[in-house]
């Protein structure tokens, strides 16, 4: 009779965490654990990991994603060294923790994953939201080491091109204004068309 519980927590579990919802993901995960039927497949520790993260605990979430990369024992790829693990972590937090939690340089490349994947999916509305993410990044990005600057001007041409991708025109024409003025180019018409793409000309 406790197994068709279980499934059902596990199915919420799983549900809640691909719907971005930490706290209901938290709250099927509480159910779980007290279930006496209930051992963890493999990757539960993980999503767990990812919940908290989503409900604003991003410590705790690191701390659960780092024991879980640990404890990983087996195949190759699976064997993952100090530096490993902190990207892994790394990445995990990048995606889940709230962008308030997140210094400007995680949140551009956080909003960068969410462009590439908005672009291979073909979503115009989600690559645009994604944009506005880095668009925000990048005013607060630092820009004191050449460095740092490289990586802003780098950031601008994606936008350019991501705004294009989303039919957002007024706002890859805006964004190429300045890449063009930063560069200090005198035909600043010529230097926006050719910085655009071809469907925002």
């Amino acid at each position: 009779a406790g197994l068709p519980e279980t499934s059902k927590l596990m199915m919420a579990v799983t549900q809640a965490h691909q719907a971005g919802d930490g706290r209901a993901c938290l709250d099927a995960f509480d159910k779980l654990e007290k279930d006496p039927g209930y051992t963890d497949p493999g990757g539960y520790k993980y999503m767990k990991a990812n919940c908290l993260m989503m409900a604003g605990r991003c410590d705790d979430g690191r701390k659960l994603a780092r024991t879980y990369w640990q404890d990983q024992k087996g195949s190759v790829m699976q064997k993952m060294g100090p530096v490993e693990v902190e990207n892994a972590v790394s990445g995990s937090a990048q995606m889940y923790c709230p962008v308030s939690q997140l210094t400007p340089e995680k949140r551009a490349r956080r909003a960068q994953m969410l462009i590439g994947k908005a672009q291979t999916n073909k979503d115009p509305t989600a690559i645009g939201k994604a944009a506005d993410e880095l668009a925000a990044a990048v005013h607060q990005y630092p820009t004191a080491t050449e460095d740092d600057r490289k990586m802003v001007n780098s950031y601008r041409y994606q936008l350019i091109s991501a705004y294009s991708n989303a039919n957002r025109c007024n706002d890859a024409r805006s964004w190429a204004t300045q890449t063009c003025a930063a560069q200090g180019q005198r035909n600043l018409d010529q230097c926006v068309d050719g910085t655009v793409g071809t469907q925002c000309k």
